[in-house]
């Protein structure tokens, strides 16, 4: 739903307004086979059924106000905008934006800059569903290195990654039909959602365990102390072998 039109006139020019609301409904069903909720496929094991839903409410608005129109000095006009969405998964945010162009008189050169925050939710395959995958490592403690089963665990608690950017640019035509134009970009992440590298946390463990003082699959299963140095949340072994069976 969106509103928009003409507010009232600066010097410059007439100050345009958009406000608007706008809600999404998504929703997420995995029935998958009897075989599969037994974890009894070849390979990739299988996985429980899922289901999963979310709302999303938001409001925003945004302004073009023209600040400067002169046949001497050129023309400058302002961008202002903000975005609120909320989750009912449990997260909200709000993102402004500012923009400035400025025009030359007869727009030889322009020239343009933006700011403004904005983020990226998880999905709700990231939040719910675990995503099976097979894993052929490098695992210290085994030999010959296993193939095993990883699983990208659901992560209900994800916050949305999120970004500032801050871009400049100019053009210039010094000649009709002969432009010349450069932009910066910058955009600064936080929060970045990224799957843990299974390699990783094998070399991670394999880092704990040595420091414990043990080397081999033996040493592992005959030292409780190097065994409390091992990451049994996310590195499942077999209690016999110590070799990997799921990640």
């Amino acid at each position: 739903l969106v509103f928009s039109g003409d507010l009232f006139q600066l010097p410059a020019g007439t100050v345009g307004l958009a406000v608007g609301a706008q809600r999404r409904e998504e929703e997420r069903n995995a029935n998958l086979s009897d075989d599969a909720n037994a974890e009894d496929l070849v390979f990739l094991i299988g996985d429980q059924d899922t289901s999963a839903s979310r709302e999303i409410d938001a409001v925003f608005a945004e302004a073009l106000v023209p600040l400067l129109s002169s046949a001497d000095l050129g023309s400058l006009e302002a961008q202002l905008a903000v975005r609120y969405e909320d989750y009912s998964t449990g997260f909200d945010s709000t993102d402004p934006k500012i923009g400035l162009l400025y025009n030359s008189p007869e727009s030889r050169v322009a020239a343009r800059f933006t700011y403004g925050t904005s983020f990226r939710a998880p999905t709700l395959f990231q939040q719910f569903v675990r995503d099976p995958s097979l894993n052929q490592t490098s695992a210290p403690l085994s030999s010959p290195n296993p193939t095993f089963l990883g699983w990208t665990a659901d992560a209900a608690e994800l916050q949305p990654e999120e970004a500032d950017t801050f871009t400049f640019g100019v053009t210039v035509e010094p000649l009709q039909d002969l432009v010349f134009s450069v932009d910066y970009y910058n955009v600064e992440y936080s929060n970045r959602i990224v799957t843990q590298s299974g390699q990783v946390l094998l070399n991670e463990e394999n880092a704990a365990i040595a420091a414990a003082g043990c080397t081999t699959a033996g040493e592992f299963l005959a030292s409780a102390t190097c065994q409390a140095a091992a990451n049994p949340t996310q590195i499942i072994r077999d209690p016999n072998t110590a070799v990997p069976l799921r990640l």
